[in-house]
């Protein structure tokens, strides 16, 4: 049994390395396109890209953007009691689901962008609006090949999603500017942000026909477990849907309040730099280029390979917890959490320390330079804090819960864990014992 665990353990580590790999070659390419796509746009057209870009990443958040995971983690769980009917039913939930709030949400996008940005940026948003469409069903297949355990599928489309991005942006911004802009600054740079948006909406395109034509290669196989479900188990369409959105929607409300907090920021930094500092839009949304496309851009990518170890671990905990396997449950959280932070905390120390070597290597502007390379260094604590947040040893099994949406019925943590003493905050818990004394006193 124990080297059974062990198996599917080292299982879930090599697909989370999978979709790390993919992370990081995801982010080396953004890194390399972003260099002389400022070099074309500017810190200017940066500010209006990002300035967009926050409002459309908090849309995205609650459209699609949690779709994989929640679905992943859904249909794992019917596919590991051998559902296979209702994981498929699960999917087309899924579709339905992406298909018609991406349809809202792109609307709003285009129509609101006026409200929802500053002018200078509407444009800019107007062209993200299809994209949150198209991802939500990518994310609907990404989800789909998740919940069988294979990551290839999406990191391939990550791969190319971003190859996609990285070519159209560069060849789009300089079309715009070149051709289509008046000889204004402004206009160049908005211009040229439209262009870059242009290329992220090019990329989940590319991504979304190579993820649908792994689909149709693997239906056959997939239509022939359906036939082969003997479980007498095949829920309704209604209630499929309802299970879905029910799961879909504690993973959209943690993402958007992620980034809920982007966009407070953000328009907080615009009524005070105009306000206060008397700046106007364009010297404000340089500013805000500089560390939006800068700064930020470099931190995430420690980031994000934290965010794949996580996503590649949600369908096997899922299903380890589905069979009330919780020693396999253990060992998987347990792994991920080393894992991710054997990258967090030397990546904290990097970023601390070598900000102005890196920031200099990969965006050599020596106008704003300096800025960057600060703002890069203050973003370095956060990745190290963060681990200090974490459960007890013991306790690691008590995510499961949380992944595979179980009742909770709050109680009170005790002063210390009996299972390895360490101390912890008197605090209400709200997530089941199962009788695990020699854990915890819950």
């Amino acid at each position: 049994m124990a080297e059974t665990d062990k198996k599917k353990s080292g299982g879930v580590l090599v697909q989370a390395g999978i979709l790390a790999v993919a992370s990081m070659l995801v982010r080396i390419i953004g890194l390399l396109y972003r260099g002389p796509l400022t070099a074309i746009i500017g810190d200017e057209g940066n500010g209006y890209y990002g300035t967009a870009y926050n409002i459309y990443t908090i849309i995205l958040m609650v459209s699609s953007y949690s779709v994989p995971s929640a679905i992943s983690k859904l249909m794992a769980q019917k596919l590991a009691v051998g559902e296979y009917k209702n994981a498929q039913k699960i999917f087309r939930c899924a579709l339905v689901y992406g298909m018609i709030v991406g349809v809202a949400a792109s609307a709003l996008l285009f129509f609101g962008a006026d409200v929802l940005v500053p002018h200078v940026a509407a444009g800019v948003l107007r062209v993200f609006a299809p994209t949150v469409f198209l991802f939500g069903l990518l994310g609907a297949l990404r989800g789909y090949f998740q919940a069988s355990g294979s990551m290839v599928q999406t990191s391939v489309s990550q791969i190319l999603e971003q190859l996609a991005n990285a070519v159209v942006s560069i060849g789009a911004a300089w079309v715009l500017m070149h051709y289509f802009a008046s000889p204004d600054p402004t206009s160049q740079a908005q211009h040229g942000a439209m262009g870059s948006a242009l290329g992220t909406g090019a990329g989940v395109a590319i991504a979304l026909i190579f993820v649908f034509v792994c689909y149709l290669r693997h239906r056959k196989a997939d239509l022939a477990k359906v036939a082969s479900d003997t479980t007498g188990k095949e829920d309704s369409f209604g209630a499929a849907m309802k299970e879905t959105i029910l799961v879909i929607t504690p993973f959209m409300l943690s993402g958007f309040i992620l980034n809920l907090t982007t966009s407070l920021n953000q328009t907080i930094y615009y009524k005070l730099i105009i306000s206060v500092r008397g700046l106007g839009d364009v010297e404000a949304t340089t500013l805000y280029g500089i560390f939006s496309n800068k700064a930020v851009v470099i931190s995430n990518i420690p980031i994000s390979i934290a965010t794949a170890v996580a996503s590649a671990i949600i369908p096997g905990i899922s299903a380890a917890y589905a069979k009330r396997d919780l020693a396999a449950t253990r060992v998987r959280a347990g792994n991920a959490i080393r894992a991710t932070a054997v990258i967090a905390i030397p990546s904290a120390c990097g970023l601390a320390f070598l900000a102005r070597p890196i920031t200099m290597i990969l965006f050599p502007q020596m106008e704003s330079l300096d800025m960057a390379a600060e703002l890069l260094a203050l973003r370095a604590p956060s990745w190290h804090r963060s681990w200090h947040l974490r459960p007890c040893p013991c306790q690691r099994d008590l995510l499961a819960p949380h992944l595979c949406g179980q009742q909770r019925v709050p109680e009170e943590v005790p002063g210390v864990c009996a299972g390895c003493e360490e101390r912890l905050p008197q605090a209400p818990c709200f997530l089941p014992c199962h009788g695990r004394s020699s854990a915890c006193h819950l």
